[in-house]
């Protein structure tokens, strides 16, 4: 398609039965449709910028690791959560 919005990201979101995202825009957009994720969070603030809902869970390097390094985050802990 040559569509291209933030509109038909988050349409297109709505079809997903989970993701798993960094904090970047596309997160946000999916956040929108409401959809279960798990979002790695480094250098920003998780409890600023996470999606404000029921499905989301969060994996901040800060809080688990005490370093804005998000490749601390490992598979597995991310593969635990799914």
């Amino acid at each position: 398609s040559q569509l291209s919005c933030p509109a038909l990201v988050t349409a297109l979101s709505t079809r997903l039965d989970q993701a798993v995202s960094i904090d970047n825009g596309v997160m946000h957009m999916m956040g929108l449709a409401n959809i279960p994720m798990i979002v790695l969070f480094g250098p920003t603030n998780s409890s600023k910028f996470a999606p404000k809902n029921n499905f989301t869970k969060i994996l901040d390097s800060k809080i688990i690791y005490k370093t804005n390094d998000i490749n601390t985050i490992t598979v597995d802990e991310v593969y635990n959560l799914i």
